[in-house]
Protein backbone atom coordinates (compact mmCIF):
# COMPACT_ATOMS: atom_id res chain seq x y z
CA UNK A 1 0.00 0.00 0.00
CA UNK A 2 1.10 3.05 -0.89
CA UNK A 3 2.33 5.66 2.01
CA UNK A 4 0.47 9.00 2.05
CA UNK A 5 2.05 12.21 2.83
CA UNK A 6 1.18 13.90 5.85
CA UNK A 7 2.27 17.33 6.87
CA UNK A 8 2.03 17.82 10.23
CA UNK A 9 2.66 20.98 12.83
CA UNK A 10 3.30 19.97 16.37
CA UNK A 11 3.53 22.63 19.00
CA UNK A 12 5.48 20.92 21.86
CA UNK A 13 8.38 22.93 24.08
CA UNK A 14 10.38 19.72 23.53
CA UNK A 15 11.48 18.04 20.45
CA UNK A 16 11.38 14.59 22.31
CA UNK A 17 7.59 14.43 22.18
CA UNK A 18 7.74 14.05 18.64
CA UNK A 19 8.81 10.50 18.34
CA UNK A 20 5.55 9.90 20.42
CA UNK A 21 3.68 10.73 17.29
CA UNK A 22 5.87 10.11 14.32
CA UNK A 23 6.41 6.51 15.69
CA UNK A 24 2.28 5.98 16.02
CA UNK A 25 2.03 8.01 12.31
CA UNK A 26 4.37 5.08 10.74
CA UNK A 27 2.24 2.08 11.88
CA UNK A 28 -0.43 3.76 9.40
CA UNK A 29 -0.57 4.50 6.12
CA UNK A 30 0.66 7.94 6.34
CA UNK A 31 4.23 8.93 5.56
CA UNK A 32 4.81 12.00 8.41
CA UNK A 33 6.12 15.27 7.75
CA UNK A 34 6.40 16.73 10.91
CA UNK A 35 7.81 20.05 12.19
CA UNK A 36 8.19 20.93 15.75
CA UNK A 37 8.11 24.84 16.42
CA UNK A 38 9.23 25.04 20.75
CA UNK A 39 8.47 28.98 21.08
CA UNK A 40 5.69 31.61 19.79
CA UNK A 41 8.17 33.35 16.95
CA UNK A 42 8.86 29.58 15.45
CA UNK A 43 5.10 29.31 15.62
CA UNK A 44 3.98 31.82 13.93
CA UNK A 45 6.41 31.83 11.69
CA UNK A 46 5.54 27.69 10.33
CA UNK A 47 1.58 29.24 10.28
CA UNK A 48 2.62 30.64 7.34
CA UNK A 49 2.82 26.88 5.51
CA UNK A 50 0.44 24.38 4.82
CA UNK A 51 -0.44 21.34 6.98
CA UNK A 52 -2.86 18.65 6.74
CA UNK A 53 -3.07 18.41 10.89
CA UNK A 54 -1.70 20.77 13.66
CA UNK A 55 -0.98 18.74 16.84
CA UNK A 56 -0.76 21.02 20.00
CA UNK A 57 1.17 20.11 23.40
CA UNK A 58 -1.69 20.38 26.35
CA UNK A 59 1.40 21.18 29.06
CA UNK A 60 3.73 23.79 26.77
CA UNK A 61 6.32 25.59 28.59
CA UNK A 62 6.35 28.69 26.88
CA UNK A 63 2.64 29.41 25.77
CA UNK A 64 -0.58 28.41 27.73
CA UNK A 65 -2.86 25.54 25.03
CA UNK A 66 -5.66 28.48 24.76
CA UNK A 67 -3.29 30.79 23.53
CA UNK A 68 -2.00 28.24 21.22
CA UNK A 69 -4.94 27.49 20.14
CA UNK A 70 -5.77 31.31 19.56
CA UNK A 71 -3.26 31.66 17.40
CA UNK A 72 -3.33 28.78 15.30
CA UNK A 73 -7.48 29.79 14.47
CA UNK A 74 -6.34 33.21 14.30
CA UNK A 75 -4.46 32.15 11.04
CA UNK A 76 -6.35 29.02 9.91
CA UNK A 77 -10.00 28.11 11.11
CA UNK A 78 -10.15 25.31 8.63
CA UNK A 79 -7.15 22.92 9.58
CA UNK A 80 -7.50 20.28 11.79
CA UNK A 81 -5.75 21.14 15.31
CA UNK A 82 -5.71 17.92 17.72
CA UNK A 83 -4.72 18.49 21.52
CA UNK A 84 -2.08 16.42 22.95
CA UNK A 85 -1.70 15.55 27.00
CA UNK A 86 0.68 13.83 28.12
CA UNK A 87 -0.52 13.43 31.60
CA UNK A 88 -4.21 12.09 31.98
CA UNK A 89 -6.17 15.29 31.60
CA UNK A 90 -9.48 13.86 30.28
CA UNK A 91 -11.55 15.99 32.04
CA UNK A 92 -10.23 19.07 30.15
CA UNK A 93 -11.54 17.33 27.10
CA UNK A 94 -14.83 19.83 26.56
CA UNK A 95 -12.88 22.73 27.29
CA UNK A 96 -10.48 22.22 24.54
CA UNK A 97 -13.34 21.02 22.01
CA UNK A 98 -14.67 24.39 22.97
CA UNK A 99 -11.33 26.41 22.37
CA UNK A 100 -11.80 25.47 18.93
CA UNK A 101 -9.63 21.73 18.50
CA UNK A 102 -11.46 19.22 16.77
CA UNK A 103 -9.83 16.80 19.20
CA UNK A 104 -8.12 15.76 22.82
CA UNK A 105 -5.78 12.91 23.03
CA UNK A 106 -3.84 11.38 25.75
CA UNK A 107 -1.11 9.43 25.95
CA UNK A 108 -3.44 6.73 27.08
CA UNK A 109 -5.30 6.63 23.96
CA UNK A 110 -2.46 7.98 21.71
CA UNK A 111 -4.04 4.38 19.91
CA UNK A 112 -6.91 6.73 18.27
CA UNK A 113 -4.66 9.32 16.42
CA UNK A 114 -4.37 7.81 13.46
CA UNK A 115 -8.21 6.66 13.39
CA UNK A 116 -8.80 11.17 14.34
CA UNK A 117 -6.75 12.04 11.82
CA UNK A 118 -8.40 10.17 9.05
CA UNK A 119 -11.40 11.74 10.52
CA UNK A 120 -10.73 15.16 9.98
CA UNK A 121 -8.91 14.69 7.14
CA UNK A 122 -12.06 13.56 5.36
CA UNK A 123 -14.21 16.82 7.45
CA UNK A 124 -11.30 19.14 5.76
CA UNK A 125 -12.23 17.80 2.40
CA UNK A 126 -16.17 17.77 2.28
CA UNK A 127 -15.79 21.22 4.30
CA UNK A 128 -13.76 22.31 1.49
CA UNK A 129 -16.23 20.58 -1.36
CA UNK A 130 -18.75 22.47 0.28
CA UNK A 131 -17.44 25.86 0.93
CA UNK A 132 -16.30 24.99 -2.99
CA UNK A 133 -20.26 24.38 -4.31
CA UNK A 134 -21.44 27.46 -1.94
CA UNK A 135 -18.72 29.68 -3.76
CA UNK A 136 -19.61 28.40 -7.17
CA UNK A 137 -23.27 28.43 -6.08
CA UNK A 138 -23.22 32.17 -5.36
CA UNK A 139 -21.24 32.88 -8.36
CA UNK A 140 -23.54 31.59 -10.33
CA UNK A 141 -26.09 33.52 -8.37
CA UNK A 142 -24.47 36.56 -8.78
CA UNK A 143 -23.92 35.85 -12.80
CA UNK A 144 -28.03 35.14 -13.15
CA UNK A 145 -28.37 38.36 -11.05
CA UNK A 146 -26.45 40.87 -13.42
CA UNK A 147 -27.81 39.10 -15.81
CA UNK A 148 -31.79 39.76 -15.03
CA UNK A 149 -30.71 43.05 -13.98
CA UNK A 150 -29.47 43.95 -17.29
CA UNK A 151 -32.58 43.03 -18.58
CA UNK A 152 -34.34 45.56 -19.74
CA UNK A 153 -37.11 43.43 -21.54
CA UNK A 154 -40.85 43.25 -20.21
CA UNK A 155 -42.45 39.56 -21.05
CA UNK A 156 -45.91 39.64 -21.22
CA UNK A 157 -47.75 35.96 -21.29
CA UNK A 158 -51.01 36.69 -23.30
CA UNK A 159 -53.93 34.17 -24.26
CA UNK A 160 -55.29 34.25 -27.69
CA UNK A 161 -57.66 37.60 -26.91
CA UNK A 162 -54.78 39.50 -25.46
CA UNK A 163 -55.27 38.84 -21.69
CA UNK A 164 -52.11 39.51 -19.69
CA UNK A 165 -51.87 36.02 -18.12
CA UNK A 166 -48.14 37.24 -16.39
CA UNK A 167 -45.87 39.19 -16.24
CA UNK A 168 -42.49 40.27 -15.65
CA UNK A 169 -41.62 43.63 -15.70
CA UNK A 170 -37.82 44.87 -13.79
CA UNK A 171 -38.76 48.71 -14.13
CA UNK A 172 -41.55 50.56 -15.38
CA UNK A 173 -40.53 52.20 -19.07
CA UNK A 174 -41.16 55.19 -20.38
CA UNK A 175 -44.57 55.29 -21.89
CA UNK A 176 -45.27 51.92 -20.60
CA UNK A 177 -48.00 51.74 -18.14
CA UNK A 178 -47.78 48.86 -15.03
CA UNK A 179 -50.58 46.60 -15.20
CA UNK A 180 -51.49 43.75 -13.36
CA UNK A 181 -52.37 40.21 -14.52
CA UNK A 182 -56.04 40.00 -16.13
CA UNK A 183 -55.34 43.17 -17.61
CA UNK A 184 -55.82 43.26 -21.27
CA UNK A 185 -52.76 44.17 -23.72
CA UNK A 186 -54.25 47.38 -25.22
CA UNK A 187 -53.98 48.49 -21.29
CA UNK A 188 -50.18 48.89 -22.30
CA UNK A 189 -50.16 49.66 -25.40
CA UNK A 190 -52.70 52.36 -27.25
CA UNK A 191 -55.63 50.31 -29.43
CA UNK A 192 -53.90 50.62 -32.55
CA UNK A 193 -50.93 48.37 -31.26
CA UNK A 194 -53.12 46.43 -29.02
CA UNK A 195 -54.77 45.32 -32.60
CA UNK A 196 -51.50 44.20 -34.10
CA UNK A 197 -50.31 42.38 -30.75
CA UNK A 198 -53.16 40.32 -30.64
CA UNK A 199 -53.40 39.27 -34.42
CA UNK A 200 -49.73 39.10 -34.23
CA UNK A 201 -50.38 35.98 -30.37
CA UNK A 202 -53.13 34.43 -32.97
CA UNK A 203 -51.14 34.04 -36.23
CA UNK A 204 -48.14 32.87 -33.71
CA UNK A 205 -50.39 30.11 -32.00
CA UNK A 206 -51.76 29.04 -35.51
CA UNK A 207 -48.72 29.09 -37.01
CA UNK A 208 -45.72 27.71 -34.11
CA UNK A 209 -43.71 30.40 -35.84
CA UNK A 210 -42.06 34.00 -33.50
CA UNK A 211 -42.90 37.18 -35.21
CA UNK A 212 -41.99 41.00 -34.58
CA UNK A 213 -43.06 43.50 -34.88
CA UNK A 214 -42.01 47.50 -34.14
CA UNK A 215 -43.78 50.43 -32.79
CA UNK A 216 -43.23 54.06 -31.92
CA UNK A 217 -44.83 55.91 -28.96
CA UNK A 218 -44.60 59.64 -28.03
CA UNK A 219 -43.56 62.11 -30.54
CA UNK A 220 -40.16 64.62 -30.73
CA UNK A 221 -37.81 64.47 -27.87
CA UNK A 222 -40.09 61.95 -25.87
CA UNK A 223 -40.82 59.66 -28.84
CA UNK A 224 -39.89 56.09 -27.74
CA UNK A 225 -39.36 52.91 -30.39
CA UNK A 226 -40.47 49.91 -29.33
CA UNK A 227 -40.22 46.00 -30.35
CA UNK A 228 -42.51 43.44 -29.59
CA UNK A 229 -41.73 39.68 -29.99
CA UNK A 230 -43.90 36.94 -29.88
CA UNK A 231 -42.86 33.67 -29.13
CA UNK A 232 -44.80 30.41 -27.88
CA UNK A 233 -45.05 29.80 -24.51
CA UNK A 234 -43.54 26.33 -23.42
CA UNK A 235 -47.00 25.20 -22.64
CA UNK A 236 -48.10 25.76 -26.22
CA UNK A 237 -51.35 27.14 -24.85
CA UNK A 238 -50.46 31.19 -24.52
CA UNK A 239 -47.69 33.24 -26.08
CA UNK A 240 -44.82 35.46 -24.62
CA UNK A 241 -44.57 38.66 -26.01
CA UNK A 242 -41.16 40.17 -25.30
CA UNK A 243 -41.25 44.14 -24.88
CA UNK A 244 -37.74 45.91 -26.02
CA UNK A 245 -37.12 49.10 -26.01
CA UNK A 246 -35.39 49.77 -29.38
CA UNK A 247 -34.77 53.75 -28.99
CA UNK A 248 -31.31 54.17 -28.77
CA UNK A 249 -30.69 51.28 -31.65
CA UNK A 250 -33.18 53.65 -33.82
CA UNK A 251 -30.98 56.42 -33.34
CA UNK A 252 -27.94 55.17 -33.88
CA UNK A 253 -29.10 54.02 -37.07
CA UNK A 254 -30.18 56.79 -37.92
CA UNK A 255 -27.09 58.48 -37.56
CA UNK A 256 -24.95 56.29 -38.84
CA UNK A 257 -27.27 56.65 -42.32
CA UNK A 258 -27.65 60.42 -41.84
CA UNK A 259 -23.12 60.43 -41.40
CA UNK A 260 -23.09 57.63 -44.38
CA UNK A 261 -24.67 60.00 -46.64
CA UNK A 262 -23.05 63.05 -45.29
CA UNK A 263 -19.67 60.97 -45.72
CA UNK A 264 -20.11 60.25 -49.63
CA UNK A 265 -21.45 63.80 -50.07
CA UNK A 266 -17.85 64.57 -48.85
CA UNK A 267 -15.85 62.22 -51.01
CA UNK A 268 -18.26 63.46 -53.74
CA UNK A 269 -17.00 67.14 -52.97
CA UNK A 270 -13.60 66.09 -52.77
CA UNK A 271 -14.06 63.72 -56.44
CA UNK A 272 -15.79 66.07 -58.38
CA UNK A 273 -15.92 69.55 -56.99
CA UNK A 274 -12.65 70.07 -55.62
CA UNK A 275 -10.79 68.30 -58.16
CA UNK A 276 -12.10 70.92 -61.26
CA UNK A 277 -11.11 73.68 -58.93
CA UNK A 278 -7.43 72.15 -58.71
CA UNK A 279 -7.31 71.01 -61.89
CA UNK A 280 -8.12 74.69 -63.14
CA UNK A 281 -5.48 76.03 -60.66
CA UNK A 282 -2.79 73.03 -62.36
CA UNK A 283 -3.71 74.75 -65.83
CA UNK A 284 -3.65 78.28 -65.30
CA UNK A 285 -0.75 78.27 -63.50
CA UNK A 286 1.23 75.68 -66.78
CA UNK A 287 -0.05 78.50 -69.04
CA UNK A 288 1.17 81.65 -67.11
CA UNK A 289 4.51 80.37 -67.77
CA UNK A 290 3.97 80.05 -71.53
CA UNK A 291 2.49 83.64 -72.34
CA UNK A 292 4.20 86.67 -72.63
CA UNK A 293 1.85 89.70 -72.46
CA UNK A 294 0.70 90.97 -68.64
CA UNK A 295 -2.61 91.14 -69.53
CA UNK A 296 -3.27 87.30 -70.14
CA UNK A 297 -0.72 86.53 -67.46
CA UNK A 298 -3.45 88.92 -65.09
CA UNK A 299 -6.07 87.05 -66.10
CA UNK A 300 -4.90 83.84 -65.59
CA UNK A 301 -4.01 84.82 -61.96
CA UNK A 302 -6.98 86.39 -61.11
CA UNK A 303 -8.76 82.67 -62.00
CA UNK A 304 -6.64 80.58 -60.01
CA UNK A 305 -7.38 83.16 -57.28
CA UNK A 306 -10.89 82.67 -57.62
CA UNK A 307 -10.15 78.67 -58.24
CA UNK A 308 -8.46 79.10 -54.46
CA UNK A 309 -11.15 80.90 -53.04
CA UNK A 310 -13.87 78.57 -54.01
CA UNK A 311 -12.16 75.24 -52.82
CA UNK A 312 -12.08 77.42 -49.55
CA UNK A 313 -15.50 78.15 -49.52
CA UNK A 314 -16.27 74.68 -50.10
CA UNK A 315 -14.46 73.33 -47.34
CA UNK A 316 -15.57 76.34 -44.90
CA UNK A 317 -19.26 75.20 -45.95
CA UNK A 318 -18.68 71.67 -45.21
CA UNK A 319 -17.08 72.33 -41.83
CA UNK A 320 -20.64 74.30 -40.90
CA UNK A 321 -21.89 71.13 -39.90
CA UNK A 322 -19.01 69.09 -38.78
CA UNK A 323 -20.65 68.65 -34.93
CA UNK A 324 -24.54 68.29 -36.39
CA UNK A 325 -25.27 64.63 -35.04
CA UNK A 326 -23.61 65.42 -31.38
CA UNK A 327 -25.51 68.70 -31.02
CA UNK A 328 -27.94 67.98 -28.86
CA UNK A 329 -31.46 69.86 -29.43
CA UNK A 330 -33.74 72.23 -27.50
CA UNK A 331 -36.75 74.19 -28.32
CA UNK A 332 -36.04 76.96 -30.63
CA UNK A 333 -38.64 79.97 -31.58
CA UNK A 334 -38.83 79.26 -35.43
CA UNK A 335 -40.57 82.66 -36.43
CA UNK A 336 -37.43 84.63 -34.61
CA UNK A 337 -34.82 82.58 -36.36
CA UNK A 338 -36.59 83.11 -39.53
CA UNK A 339 -36.86 86.70 -38.77
CA UNK A 340 -33.16 87.60 -38.07
CA UNK A 341 -32.03 85.07 -41.15
CA UNK A 342 -33.75 87.48 -43.49
CA UNK A 343 -32.88 90.76 -41.56
CA UNK A 344 -29.23 89.26 -42.08
CA UNK A 345 -29.28 88.29 -45.74
CA UNK A 346 -30.75 91.20 -47.02
CA UNK A 347 -27.93 93.35 -45.58
CA UNK A 348 -25.65 91.35 -48.24
CA UNK A 349 -28.10 90.69 -50.98
CA UNK A 350 -30.71 92.56 -53.10
CA UNK A 351 -34.30 90.64 -52.76
CA UNK A 352 -37.80 91.79 -52.16
CA UNK A 353 -39.01 90.04 -49.27
CA UNK A 354 -42.74 88.89 -48.52
CA UNK A 355 -43.62 87.34 -45.01
CA UNK A 356 -46.66 85.82 -43.53
CA UNK A 357 -46.65 84.05 -40.04
CA UNK A 358 -50.10 83.34 -38.41
CA UNK A 359 -48.05 82.99 -34.93
CA UNK A 360 -45.07 84.97 -33.16
CA UNK A 361 -44.01 81.83 -31.39
CA UNK A 362 -43.26 79.16 -33.01
CA UNK A 363 -41.57 76.29 -31.01
CA UNK A 364 -39.61 73.35 -32.55
CA UNK A 365 -37.20 70.85 -31.36
CA UNK A 366 -33.96 72.17 -33.40
CA UNK A 367 -30.54 73.58 -32.16
CA UNK A 368 -27.88 75.81 -33.43
CA UNK A 369 -27.92 74.69 -36.79
CA UNK A 370 -31.73 75.47 -37.55
CA UNK A 371 -29.83 79.10 -38.83
CA UNK A 372 -28.29 77.20 -41.31
CA UNK A 373 -30.86 75.44 -42.70
CA UNK A 374 -32.95 78.91 -43.22
CA UNK A 375 -29.81 80.83 -44.62
CA UNK A 376 -28.97 77.85 -46.90
CA UNK A 377 -32.75 78.19 -48.34
CA UNK A 378 -33.06 81.50 -48.38
CA UNK A 379 -29.21 82.60 -49.81
CA UNK A 380 -29.91 79.58 -52.43
CA UNK A 381 -32.86 81.22 -54.12
CA UNK A 382 -31.70 84.40 -54.06
CA UNK A 383 -28.42 83.50 -55.59
CA UNK A 384 -29.65 81.32 -58.21
CA UNK A 385 -32.77 83.82 -59.41
CA UNK A 386 -32.13 85.14 -62.74
CA UNK A 387 -34.98 87.67 -62.09
CA UNK A 388 -33.98 91.51 -62.16
CA UNK A 389 -36.03 91.93 -59.33
CA UNK A 390 -35.34 88.51 -56.94
CA UNK A 391 -38.62 88.24 -54.66
CA UNK A 392 -38.90 85.77 -51.97
CA UNK A 393 -41.74 84.50 -50.35
CA UNK A 394 -41.81 83.12 -46.76
CA UNK A 395 -44.75 81.80 -44.95
CA UNK A 396 -44.95 79.63 -41.45
CA UNK A 397 -48.24 78.53 -40.83
CA UNK A 398 -48.62 76.64 -37.50
CA UNK A 399 -50.99 73.67 -37.45
CA UNK A 400 -52.29 71.14 -34.94
CA UNK A 401 -49.37 69.23 -34.52
CA UNK A 402 -46.80 70.57 -37.14
CA UNK A 403 -45.71 73.65 -38.38
CA UNK A 404 -45.29 74.18 -42.29
CA UNK A 405 -42.27 76.65 -43.35
CA UNK A 406 -42.73 77.67 -46.86
CA UNK A 407 -40.12 79.43 -49.26
CA UNK A 408 -40.90 80.48 -52.55
CA UNK A 409 -38.88 82.32 -55.02
CA UNK A 410 -39.49 84.11 -58.75
CA UNK A 411 -36.22 82.45 -60.12
CA UNK A 412 -35.77 80.26 -63.16
CA UNK A 413 -37.44 77.16 -61.33
CA UNK A 414 -36.66 73.67 -61.79
CA UNK A 415 -37.79 71.04 -64.32
CA UNK A 416 -39.73 68.07 -62.54
CA UNK A 417 -36.85 65.26 -63.51
CA UNK A 418 -34.59 67.30 -61.86
CA UNK A 419 -36.57 68.06 -58.59
CA UNK A 420 -36.79 64.06 -58.19
CA UNK A 421 -32.95 63.55 -57.89
CA UNK A 422 -31.94 67.44 -56.14
CA UNK A 423 -31.00 65.58 -52.88
CA UNK A 424 -29.36 63.20 -54.41
CA UNK A 425 -25.54 62.92 -53.38
CA UNK A 426 -24.63 60.85 -56.93
CA UNK A 427 -26.31 63.56 -58.67
CA UNK A 428 -25.18 66.40 -57.39
CA UNK A 429 -27.63 69.02 -59.43
CA UNK A 430 -26.94 71.45 -57.04
CA UNK A 431 -24.42 73.06 -54.12
CA UNK A 432 -23.76 71.64 -51.22
CA UNK A 433 -25.99 74.13 -49.44
CA UNK A 434 -28.76 72.11 -50.36
CA UNK A 435 -27.50 68.76 -48.86
CA UNK A 436 -26.77 70.27 -45.24
CA UNK A 437 -30.65 71.26 -45.44
CA UNK A 438 -31.66 67.83 -46.27
CA UNK A 439 -29.34 66.70 -43.18
CA UNK A 440 -30.20 69.15 -40.66
CA UNK A 441 -33.89 68.18 -41.70
CA UNK A 442 -33.47 64.88 -41.19
CA UNK A 443 -32.18 65.37 -37.61
CA UNK A 444 -35.41 67.56 -37.00
CA UNK A 445 -37.41 64.73 -38.13
CA UNK A 446 -38.83 67.00 -40.87
CA UNK A 447 -40.28 66.26 -44.28
CA UNK A 448 -39.04 68.55 -46.91
CA UNK A 449 -40.70 68.83 -50.17
CA UNK A 450 -39.56 70.72 -53.69
CA UNK A 451 -42.38 72.03 -55.93
CA UNK A 452 -43.48 74.98 -58.22
CA UNK A 453 -44.88 78.10 -57.01
CA UNK A 454 -47.04 78.33 -59.64
CA UNK A 455 -48.87 74.83 -60.23
CA UNK A 456 -48.19 73.55 -63.92
CA UNK A 457 -45.34 75.95 -64.74
CA UNK A 458 -42.42 75.47 -63.17
CA UNK A 459 -40.37 78.43 -64.68
CA UNK A 460 -42.58 80.39 -62.45
CA UNK A 461 -39.97 79.70 -59.73
CA UNK A 462 -39.70 77.21 -57.03
CA UNK A 463 -41.48 76.33 -53.69
CA UNK A 464 -40.05 74.57 -50.73
CA UNK A 465 -42.13 73.16 -48.06
CA UNK A 466 -40.64 71.87 -45.18
CA UNK A 467 -43.22 70.26 -41.95
CA UNK A 468 -41.38 70.69 -38.60
CA UNK A 469 -43.20 68.28 -35.65
CA UNK A 470 -44.36 70.46 -32.87
CA UNK A 471 -43.59 69.77 -29.31
CA UNK A 472 -46.49 68.59 -27.18
CA UNK A 473 -47.71 70.88 -23.98
CA UNK A 474 -45.76 68.95 -21.30
CA UNK A 475 -42.98 69.11 -23.51
CA UNK A 476 -42.92 72.69 -23.43
CA UNK A 477 -43.41 73.40 -19.86
CA UNK A 478 -40.82 70.85 -19.12
CA UNK A 479 -38.69 72.76 -21.20
CA UNK A 480 -39.59 75.88 -19.55
CA UNK A 481 -38.78 75.12 -16.13
CA UNK A 482 -35.32 73.73 -17.38
CA UNK A 483 -34.45 76.78 -18.91
CA UNK A 484 -33.98 74.32 -22.25
CA UNK A 485 -36.04 77.15 -24.76
CA UNK A 486 -34.76 79.89 -26.34
CA UNK A 487 -37.20 83.43 -26.58
CA UNK A 488 -39.29 82.16 -24.43
CA UNK A 489 -42.18 84.93 -23.43
CA UNK A 490 -44.03 84.71 -19.67
CA UNK A 491 -47.25 83.62 -21.22
CA UNK A 492 -46.55 81.31 -24.38
CA UNK A 493 -46.70 78.07 -22.72
CA UNK A 494 -50.10 79.74 -21.00
CA UNK A 495 -50.51 80.50 -25.25
CA UNK A 496 -50.08 77.23 -26.26
CA UNK A 497 -52.51 75.50 -23.45
CA UNK A 498 -55.27 77.73 -24.33
CA UNK A 499 -54.38 76.83 -28.07
CA UNK A 500 -54.96 73.00 -27.64
CA UNK A 501 -57.77 73.17 -24.96
CA UNK A 502 -59.29 75.32 -27.84
CA UNK A 503 -59.12 72.82 -30.50
CA UNK A 504 -59.67 69.83 -28.08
Amino acid sequence: MMSTDLRVLFISDSIDDEKLIRSRLKKSSFKPIISVVTDVAALLEALHKIWDVIICKFELMFLTWTDAIRIVRDRDDDCPLLVLAISPEEEKAPQVLASGAQDFITLNNLGKLVPIIKRELDDVDSRRKRREAELALAESEKRYRLLIESIDDTFYVLDEGGTILDVFMKRVKTGMKNVNRFSHISQVVPEDIASICVESVQLVKSTGESRTTEFCLGQSLNRRWYSARFTQHENQEHVVMILSDITRLKDTERNLRSASLAAQLYLDLLGHDVRNHLQAITIGADLISQVDDEESRTHLSTQIINSVDQCVELIRHVQRTRDLFSTPLKLRNLVSVVSYEISRLQKGYDFEIENEFNSEYVYIHADSYLEILISNLIENSVLHNTSQQPKIWCSIDKQTDSVELVISDNGPGMPDEMKQTLFDPKKRNVGIGLHQVKQIAEKYEARLYITDRVKGDYQQGLKIRIWFPLPSIAELESAAIDKQIDNLPSDSVGYERSRSDTQS
